[in-house]
């Protein structure tokens, strides 16, 4: 359970649309519950972070786009390497219009584009923007308003300690090509066991987490410039053409026009803050 009066974690001004970027060091585990005052759009330039909220458990990586809205008690933890984010706080009145619970958004080359500019100008009252800045404003939440939610990609975390350990190591190396078994075996649990847990925490199967991960990685190394192929093998996958009918059957779009899209769309920017955290787990009794 949740406790009232969290403290609240300002990164931005309530009535302004503001940018920022934001750092969490490799290998951190959470950050302490709290909740903001106004809503984010956080654009992930590097590395996978995961959202804790008290019945929700995300993960985005890098190329995705999250939106966490005002006032959702949650924490914040990585999956290993070195997290980059670049975000754009919202103004309460504008985030009446949105979803009530964290999501994961379409990344279109112009909400990109839009994001990282707002965050260069840095923090920025209503009366000092420019008329341009005001209209580049404008679009920007235009272009948001048509970000339709991911549903498909939706990657939710385990909470109890060992599936977790599991979780962790899949993250870290989603082409590995163990079975079950020693998924289960590997947690501690019986495989009846480790599959009705994976599923209860995850709201999926066990495979089927599995291939969104692959996904996810797979994404985030287009992104990066890899070769269609090169991400096929690495991913666990013999056949290119394989990998390529399930990438476009979930992501709507062929590996190469992803790749397209996305490579210039996130481009890591070079300046940063940077935030470490505590590690916080549950460990099941």
């Amino acid at each position: 359970m949740i406790k009232d009066n969290l403290p609240i974690k300002r990164l931005g001004d309530p009535g302004l649309v503001s940018g920022g970027t934001i750092v969490f060091a490799a290998g951190f585990r959470a950050t302490f519950w709290h909740v903001h005052e106004i809503g984010l759009l956080g654009l992930v330039e590097s590395g996978s972070i995961v959202l804790q909220t008290d019945g929700q458990s995300i993960i985005a990586s890098a190329g995705m786009t999250i939106y966490v809205p005002p006032s959702v008690p949650h924490f914040e933890s990585s999956t290993g390497s070195e997290v980059r984010i670049s975000f754009v706080a919202l103004p309460i009145e504008r985030t009446k219009l949105m979803s009530s619970k964290i999501e994961i958004l379409q990344t279109s080359f112009l909400l990109a584009a839009l994001c990282r500019k707002i965050v260069s100008w840095g923090a920025i009252t209503e009366a000092l923007k420019t008329p341009a800045q005001r209209r580049l404003v404008s679009t920007f939440l235009d272009e948001l308003a048509e970000a339709d939610p991911v549903d498909q990609l939706t990657i939710s975390y385990p909470v109890t300690d060992s599936l977790c350990r599991v979780a962790d190591e899949i993250m870290s190396e989603p082409g590995d090509m163990h079975g079950i078994d020693y998924w289960a075996k590997k947690s501690g649990m019986s495989r009846r066991s480790f599959t009705k847990y994976f599923s209860v925490e995850t709201g999926l199967s066990f495979a089927v987490w599995r291939q969104r991960v692959k996904l996810r990685k797979a994404m985030a190394e287009l992104a990066s410039g890899f070769s269609v192929s090169d991400v096929a093998f690495r991913l666990g996958y013999q056949d290119v053409s394989a990998f390529g009918a399930v990438f476009k059957k979930k992501v709507g779009k062929s590996p190469m026009q992803y790749k397209k899209i996305a490579g210039d769309a996130f481009a890591v920017p070079a300046n940063y803050g940077k935030i470490h955290s505590p590690q916080v787990r549950k460990a099941r009794g």
